[in-house]
């Protein structure tokens, strides 16, 4: 196992530093909080084998151990999907620049899909998307999602898929996490810079990316008041700052 020291801090840097001191011809992203399933890697590399013609430049896996949904979740997916902050199709980028994530709907994939988007810490890349693609450090320290922003760059170019048979446990520590403030604020700024640079086509396509972000905080406003929850008032401060 090779360490690297870095002057700056930041998971951007740690990509594409790593990907500068890998060698091989597929790199693969994993979080450091992960368990691979015996197959994982096998599931993954076999996706690239069977394509001869090399016009799969990403594949990813699916976290396991996310929980079933609550009945109410399906009442807030279909609130969500009006409001244009997730879809019916997983791993898919919307027009507000809203994506729908792996692993959240009643409409799990189920076999070898194509997506817009693969998550950061379960993804892997042919080592020819690095000579043309790099993580951005716009998101540093302001904003979530220079995952998707690479991802979603190397998309409008080539085909990134998802094998569900490929998958991994995520045991995510709340203590890496920021507060909700924090979150709050980051989120927004990423769905903005999302939205902004890659897809937005027309002056009017605002009107979706707001509807979207006014959806988002009606339903957050809406939980502060009903949970008398301080950390959601927090998230509210963070998404108006």
């Amino acid at each position: 196992m090779l360490f690297r020291s870095k002057d700056v801090r930041g998971l951007t840097e740690s990509r594409n530093t790593g990907v500068k001191l890998s060698t091989g011809e597929v790199v693969f992203f994993l979080d450091d909080d992960v368990v691979l399933s015996r197959n994982y890697l096998e599931e993954i590399l076999g996706i690239y084998y069977q394509d001869e013609g090399g016009n799969i430049a990403g594949v990813g896996g699916l976290i396991a151990n996310i929980p079933p949904l609550k009945w109410y979740e399906y009442i807030q997916n279909v609130y969500y999907i009006v409001f244009l902050n997730k879809g019916i199709k997983e791993g898919r980028v919307l027009k507000s620049g809203f994506c729908t994530e792996l692993g959240i709907t009643e409409f799990r994939l189920n076999h070898v899909s194509r997506v817009d988007f693969l998550s950061g810490g379960v993804s892997s890349y042919r080592r020819k998307v690095f000579e043309e693609f790099s993580f951005t450090d716009k998101y540093r320290k302001h904003a979530l999602g220079e995952d998707k922003d690479f991802s979603l760059r190397v998309s409008k170019k080539y085909i990134l898929v998802v094998n569900p048979q490929a998958k991994l446990f995520h045991y995510n520590s709340p203590e890496m996490r920021p507060d909700k403030r924090e979150r709050g604020e980051k989120f927004v700024i990423g769905k903005y810079l999302i939205f902004k640079n890659l897809i937005k086509k027309r002056w009017w396509d605002w009107i979706f990316f707001y509807y979207a972000l006014f959806g988002y905080v009606l339903i957050h406003f809406s939980m502060a008041l009903v949970l008398f929850d301080r950390s959601e008032w927090g998230r509210m401060a963070g998404i108006f700052s």
